[in-house]
C-alpha cells in the first residue's frame, strides 16, 4: 500500500476537523467497528450507517477534533495514535481521550476502521450527558 493509506488517512483527519464531508474517502461497503463497552457500540456497514454513528456523536459532542499524533503504514493496513478531543454539549466539559485506530485503505478508498479507546471513560462521559 505505501504511503497511499497513510495520505487517505490524513485527508479524512483534516477534512473531518474542518467539517467537510469524509464519506467520499470511504468505501461504499466500509464496516466502522465500535467496540464493546463504548456507549455507540456495534458494527456500522455501509456509508450510511457510518453517517448515522457520526450523527450519534454529534448528538452528544460539539466542537469534535481527531487529532492524530502518528499514522504508520502498517503493510496493508494503516495504523493511528490520535486523540478525541470535543465538548460534552450537555455540560460545556472538554474532553481529551487518546485512542488507537487500525484502518484499512485499498484503492484509495477506507475499507474499515477499528478505533480502540478507553470505553468506561466515554461511557461515564456520556452517562453523564444523558443526567444533565
Amino acid at each position: 500500500m505505501g504511503s497511499e493509506g497513510v495520505a487517505v488517512i490524513e485527508e479524512f483527519y483534516a477534512r473531518f476537523n474542518k467539517g467537510e464531508d469524509v464519506m467520499g474517502l470511504c468505501d461504499p461497503k466500509i464496516e466502522f467497528y465500535e467496540q464493546e463497552g463504548s456507549p455507540f457500540a456495534g458494527t456500522y456497514r455501509g456509508i450510511d450507517e457510518l453517517g448515522q454513528f457520526i450523527g450519534k456523536l454529534m448528538g452528544v459532542f460539539d466542537d469534535m477534533q481527531l487529532v492524530a499524533e502518528q499514522i504508520v503504514d502498517a503493510g496493508e493496513d494503516v495504523l493511528v495514535a490520535a486523540r478525541f478531543k470535543a465538548v460534552v454539549r450537555a455540560t460545556g466539559e472538554h474532553i481529551d481521550i487518546p485512542y488507537l485506530e487500525l484502518d484499512g485503505v485499498r484503492d484509495g478508498k477506507i475499507t474499515y476502521v477499528k478505533p480502540f479507546i478507553d470505553t468506561a471513560l466515554l461511557r461515564d462521559v456520556v452517562e453523564a450527558t444523558s443526567r444533565a
